[in-house]
């Protein structure tokens, strides 16, 4: 019997199957609770910044400036979960400033290059 018992440890641990510990410093539910939550708050900072740069007058300004919004955007999906959350952040105050008419559109222009200056220097960094 206990011959049995070593030749099993002894398989499993070459196949590399060792029986995992019963008690984890974080319980496997409490990583997949937390990665969750963290997946929905990144997708709706993304949709933050989607929203903001779907708005006419930022397309235009952008189109003025030259500027790929598409690259944008794809920029603002590498950030990290902490620079998406500024920038979303901004990119809120920004829009509601625009929503209630405090920004004239040579203000826009000014504010949308800077975010996006802002987005490229972090990127550049980043990288």
């Amino acid at each position: 019997m206990l011959k049995s018992k070593i030749c099993v440890s002894v398989l499993l641990v070459c196949l590399g199957l060792e029986a995992a510990p019963a008690d984890h410093v974080v319980p496997l539910q409490e990583m997949e609770r937390r990665i969750a939550r963290e997946t929905a708050g990144r997708r709706v900072n993304l949709g933050k910044v989607e929203s903001f740069l779907a708005m006419d007058q930022v397309e235009e300004v952008l189109r003025t400036s030259k500027l790929d919004s598409q690259a944008i955007r794809a920029a603002a999906a590498m950030l990290s979960d902490e620079e998406l959350s500024k920038l979303a952040q901004r990119a809120d105050g920004v829009k509601a400033d625009i929503q209630g008419g405090a920004l004239s559109n040579t203000e826009l222009t000014y504010v949308v290059i800077a975010l996006v200056t802002a987005l490229v220097v972090v990127i550049i960094f980043v990288a």
